[in-house]
């Protein structure tokens, strides 16, 4: 396969939204974490989850998915933003160059295999940091302005 141009971009924007042809959600075994009403504790999955209807949930829970290394998952997603979305396994951790190693060999497997010319990355517990970040950010302002 020839690629005769890659283009990078970064974009803050709602993933559930993203257009094009695959979506791969990196995710630790953490992410995959349910409660109570087996529905997913990290927000991006949650998210993704209730514009998929469900199905994500019922998919990681059929194929037993539960992002230890190794692990993939791709569904179809048919009149959403992605054509397909792929969940790739971390592991426990993402810490590591080797689980991003593996990260990157799976994007590349699942592109080819769904002939894809835009793919889009996301890692799961990148939106939890992001957040706890936020908030911590957020509290040193308010502890400022208190002082």
């Amino acid at each position: 396969m020839c690629v005769d141009k890659i283009a990078l971009s970064a974009k803050e924007i709602d993933v559930a939204e993203w257009k094009g042809d695959i979506l791969a959600v990196g995710v630790t075994e953490k992410d995959m974490t349910k409660d109570d009403n087996k529905r997913f504790e990290n927000s991006l999955l949650k998210n993704l989850d209730t514009k998929l209807g469900g199905h994500l949930s019922e998919a990681s829970s059929e194929e037993d998915f539960t992002g230890k290394p190794g692990q993939s998952m791709v569904l179809r997603v048919p009149d959403h933003g992605a054509k397909r979305i792929g969940f790739i396994g971390l592991g426990k951790s993402a810490a590591n160059a080797y689980a991003f190693g593996n990260f990157g060999e799976a994007i590349a497997a699942a592109s080819k295999n769904a002939k894809a010319s835009n793919v889009g990355i996301v890692l799961a517990f990148y939106v939890m940091i992001l957040n706890f970040l936020f908030r911590l950010y957020y509290k040193f302002i308010i502890m400022d302005l208190i002082i």
